[in-house]
């Protein structure tokens, strides 16, 4: 198995599990049938106490109940339109059940006031009369996470483009979320990078260099939106459940590469296009609060490495190495991980950015010998001073265009191409993919 080892801040403290699956499961599974077939019945929770207006958590961290709580529909422009049959009070132990005569409809927001705060979060499952779905617990990440998605649909102001609150959901971890929290200025900013990112990602995936379909970047969207959904209500089932836990982000972050892989997009290409949307998002949020770019880096990288590392596995076994080869291989993913989870800093990520290229660089010297100097004239035209990875970075300085940015990496990746092409001095074409594949993805950053 491959064991990944994530951020602390998107899964908890602990390592994960990652094993990609082709098929995803039904937006409507595990939902409970209601006693009350006339009404949509949503079940949640307060995750943590909320705090008052000064910032202060609540005089008792144990009694959650007396918080209001409504169901709101997104309108087009981002505001709310309240569709609760009427206001309901949390439990002491933070439990709400709410219920609306409407049908049919996704993206609902559930609001809890208190001590003068609100609370939000979106639900990515369509509520349907007799159905009972559940909110995920509602907390400062989900409420910062929401408040960012309404901005980005206010900016938009029903604009036939959209941000999907599943790509919110994914680019923005608990350390981002807490900084936002409460920082309407900086909830603003990240809302435009995102605006940016989502529009970058369509061309990226539409570019030549992937090439995908209206109906597959549709039928991507979809699928993430699911399993968003799955997420959100794993975390409800989770409670406090560490492990449960850590088991529904597993399942996250599996479900999102799948999102891709299952409409004939491949981990490369996923890569690609999602490595150049992320730049997009951080080239359009230079303002924002200092600290919070440096999350939204590590968040993006963090994912993208176990995309990185399957790739490479895949890769490897496809020029037919030895398993201890491949070993070490994992053994390297596993380090630059462990890396990333202390990264304080962006020379901190860069270090063990550049450490894992390295160390896969040198396990394609030594498995392809008879090429080793070969793969090594690439990897150095691509890194040496004035190579094609320092002129990406000189074309992409304060670029904020999502069309320059997608243009500049096509080129970036074709030029890598052409130099496995003319330079490795690899003959046989299925061996040339594959170490194309390696060479692409270990210098995507």
């Amino acid at each position: 198995m491959f064991n990944y080892k994530f951020s602390k801040y998107f899964i908890l403290k602990q390592a994960a599990l990652f094993i990609l699956l082709p098929v995803l499961v039904s937006c409507n599974s595990n939902l409970t049938n209601s006693t009350n077939a006339n009404v949509s019945t949503v079940n949640g929770r307060i995750g943590e106490p909320l705090p008052s207006q000064s910032g202060s958590q609540s005089s008792s961290s144990t009694n959650l109940g007396g918080a209001t709580v409504r169901l709101n529909l997104l309108r087009n422009d981002g505001s709310l339109e309240d569709i609760s049959n009427q206001s309901v009070q949390t439990k002491s132990n933070g439990s709400f059940q709410i219920t609306t005569n409407r049908s049919g409809i996704r993206n609902t927001i559930i609001t809890v006031k208190q001590n003068g705060t609100t609370f939000k979060s979106v639900i990515s499952d369509a509520i349907h009369h007799g159905i009972i779905i559940t909110s995920p617990p509602v907390t400062r990440e989900t409420t910062a996470k929401t408040n960012t998605y309404l901005d980005a649909e206010a900016q938009l102001n029903g604009s036939v483009d959209t941000v999907h609150y599943s790509d919110v959901q994914s680019l923005m971890n608990i350390r981002t979320s807490r900084k936002i929290y409460g920082d309407s200025t900086s909830a603003e900013i990240l809302a435009h990078g995102i605006i940016q990112w989502t529009s970058a990602h369509k061309l990226a995936f539409k570019s030549s260099i992937i090439g995908a379909s209206d109906k597959q970047l549709k039928n991507i969207a979809q699928s993430k939106a699911v399993v968003t959904a799955q997420l959100q209500r794993a975390l409800y089932n989770a409670g406090t459940d560490t492990n449960a836990i850590i088991g529904a982000y597993n399942a996250y972050y599996q479900g999102v590469f799948s999102a891709y892989v299952s409409n004939g997009i491949s981990l490369t290409q996923m890569i690609e296009g999602n490595e150049t949307a992320n730049t997009a998002l951080i080239n359009n949020t230079s303002n924002i609060k200092q600290g919070i770019q440096f999350t939204l880096e590590q968040n993006g990288t963090g994912v993208l490495s176990s995309a990185i590392g399957l790739v490479d596995k895949t890769a490897l076994n496809n020029l037919g190495v030895k398993t201890a080869t491949v070993d070490s291989a994992l053994s390297a993913v596993n380090h630059f991980q462990t890396q990333l989870t202390k990264a304080t800093s962006e020379d901190s990520l860069k270090a063990s950015i550049t450490s894992y290229h390295d160390s896969v660089i040198k396990i394609m010297e030594g498995v392809l010998t008879q090429n080793a100097t070969g793969i090594a004239d690439v990897d150095d035209s691509i890194n040496s001073q004035n190579g094609l990875k320092a002129q990406l970075k000189t074309s992409l300085r304060n670029q904020t265009s999502p069309q320059m940015i997608v243009q500049t990496y096509a080129a970036y990746f074709d030029a890598i191409d052409k130099l496995m092409k003319n330079k490795s001095g690899i003959s046989n074409s299925s061996t040339l993919q594959a170490a194309t594949k390696l060479m692409i993805v270990n210098n995507i950053y």
